[in-house]
């Protein structure tokens, strides 16, 4: 069995057309994506090697619940922990700030409560100190350490190619969603990471999966990001994160790509934070016809303006742009055209819908869209 042979058999159409129904509702179509997994199958295939002829390799680390875990936890904790009149200031601000903030401990903006202003980036707990008596403070500070302690579970970071997690790249169960959603406005663009050269999936899961009506199990991500690599292995890039930073989980991909990379080379390779701007792209990211506009990628929507650069050690990092594109380090490729998922052989150039009308006299989205 070949390479490519080898991770046809390790999908399954069934589940791929289980999500899409479960999700969609689109459950009178019958959907062909035998097209769709060629090509990621043939564009994938040196990320298939890099992996150790695998689809995924995981890591346990630990990682905070899901924000609505958080808010229900947060809810309890207020009314058993802080429930003292001596708290009610405390109550009053934990109620006022945002969930991620809470959970994070960390303020995401200036606030300001009673003539006093709380700055940007100061943690949560450290604000206290100005709504209690400084006798209480010992006790605030224990009882939401201990909270903020309850928050961390275990859970397993992934670099992913296998096409379930395309097709749930943002379904999950978490709390969150994004346009690339199997229901969302650009849907069809997870298609489109599958199939090109370059994405990979990367994300931190619940220990609890997805399990759909009909047994299919997918991943249940709390948090995910789109890494890069391009066709030999020797250079990659994370970008946008979703639903919200979290830096311990970008450290912990970029050191799994550092790894495998480094593995894969023989090299020693470093990892540049907030290194991948827009004029990273004008070099390191190309289509299939070297031009910069490809089919389905936030890319184009200026989504991946800030993320982190993995190359070399040995090169420096301000020059290493005028080597791509060459032999040793070829543009990434990102984004495909993506034919409609019925096996009509359209191409769904805009309109981001898994179907569109064929022969067949089937409905068709795109048009009904845009009118």
């Amino acid at each position: 069995m070949n390479c490519i042979e080898q991770m046809l058999s390790l999908t399954s159409q069934k589940e791929m057309a289980m999500v899409i129904k479960t999700y969609t509702d689109e459950s009178y179509y019958d959907i062909d994506m035998t097209v769709h997994l060629e090509a990621w199958a043939k564009n994938k295939s040196h990320i298939f090697k890099l992996f150790g002829n695998k689809l995924k390799i995981e890591k346990e680390v630990e990682t905070q619940l899901p924000y609505t875990i958080v808010e229900e936890k947060l809810i309890k904790f207020i009314e058993k922990d802080f429930n003292a009149p001596k708290f009610n200031l405390i109550k009053v601000f934990l109620r006022t700030l945002a969930i991620e903030e809470v959970g994070s401990n960390i303020l995401e903006r200036d606030f300001i409560m009673f003539d006093t202003t709380f700055k940007k980036g100061i943690k949560v707990s450290k604000c206290f100190k100005h709504l209690i008596k400084k006798a209480w403070l010992d006790e605030a500070n224990v009882k939401f350490s201990m909270f903020l302690q309850s928050l961390i579970a275990k859970g397993t970071a992934v670099l992913s190619i296998d096409p379930l997690d395309y097709l749930t790249m943002s379904a999950n169960r978490s709390g969150w969603r994004s346009c690339h959603a199997p229901d969302g406005e650009y849907r069809v663009g997870q298609v489109a990471y599958m199939m090109d050269p370059g994405s990979i999936i990367s994300y931190v899961k619940a220990s609890e999966d997805c399990v759909l009506d009909d047994g299919t199990v997918h991943a249940n991500k709390i948090w995910r990001q789109i890494a890069l690599v391009n066709s030999n292995n020797t250079v990659a890039m994370q970008l946008r994160q979703y639903p919200a930073n979290n830096d311990a989980n970008v450290m912990t991909v970029g050191e799994m790509l550092q790894k495998t990379i480094e593995k894969w080379t023989g090299n020693d390779y470093s990892i540049y934070k907030g290194e991948v701007g827009s004029h990273s792209f004008d070099r390191l990211q190309r289509d299939h016809n070297g031009n910069t506009q490809t089919y389905y990628n936030d890319v184009e929507n200026t989504s991946f303006e800030v993320g982190n650069m993995i190359i070399p050690t040995s090169k420096n990092k301000d020059t290493f742009y005028q080597e791509v594109g060459g032999e040793e380090y070829p543009t990434i490729v990102v984004g495909a055209t993506v034919p409609c998922l019925d096996g009509c052989g359209d191409i769904l150039e805009d309109g981001e819908y898994y179907f569109m009308e064929n022969a067949s006299g089937r409905y068709d989205y795109d048009n009904d869209y845009d009118e």
